[in-house]
């Protein structure tokens, strides 16, 4: 009988061990699966460059409106005007903050009333807005977004320059 007994009291302490061990790989599967599908939301959110024409620049002076610098990508708005002096509002993608602040990009590097001259890759789809290329700013400096190398519809490279 003892052996029977000591056998029964072994068996629900190795069902509890088998028991626990289970329930925390299971915790672990579901927080990695949690973080797995985070991961991948947010790499789906970051759209291609495929809407922008990359085989065409255009120039357009005008006013800046407003300019947003924000993540994940800074937007500069600004009003031009038509050959036939109708003013229409245009939009400008750019790059990450973090990305154009190594380009010499700063929160203050554009001002609503500031004059520019731009040349972007336009949107295919002839809607006024792209992806900017360069901007004259009203000092004369000239600041681009990518580098000279750099083929046009990619963002500029994590490491800088």
């Amino acid at each position: 009988m003892s052996c029977s007994a000591s056998f029964s009291d072994a068996r629900p302490r190795e069902l509890l061990q088998q028991l626990v061990g289970a329930l925390m790989t299971l915790k672990i599967l579901a927080f990695g699966g949690l973080a797995a599908s985070l991961s991948v939301g947010a790499a789906l959110a970051h759209h291609s460059f495929a809407m922008f024409d990359s085989e065409r620049l255009l120039s357009l002076e005008g006013t800046v409106s407003s300019y947003e610098w924000r993540n994940p990508h800074i937007w500069i708005h600004m009003m031009v005007p038509d050959a036939d002096g109708q003013v229409y509002r245009w939009s400008l993608e750019l790059g990450a903050p973090g990305a154009l602040s190594r380009r010499g990009w700063g929160s203050s590097t554009v001002a609503p009333g500031d004059k520019v001259a731009v040349t972007m890759h336009p949107l295919r789809d002839g809607s006024r807005g792209g992806q900017l290329r360069s901007i004259v700013l009203p000092n004369g400096q000239t600041l681009t977004q990518l580098r000279e190398d750099q083929p046009p519809g990619t963002e500029p490279p994590r490491g800088g320059n």
